[in-house]
């Protein structure tokens, strides 16, 4: 559970990981623009993936 929440916790705002810095820069995201069009879904996965592991323990 820890290492899910660590890894997908990171997506739900693109700040939160490496990789979503990287993806900003090479992309030209606006934070903004992923706030509102992205984060819901990513927070929608994450809520999903909690629930999952809960429900196979």
């Amino acid at each position: 559970m820890l290492t899910s929440c660590a890894a997908a916790g990171g997506t739900i705002l693109i700040i939160g990981s490496s990789g979503g810095v990287v993806q900003i820069e090479i992309l030209k995201f606006d934070f903004m623009w992923y706030v509102k069009n992205i984060s819901r879904f990513a927070l929608l996965g994450y809520i999903s993936g909690i629930i999952t592991l809960i429900l196979l323990h």
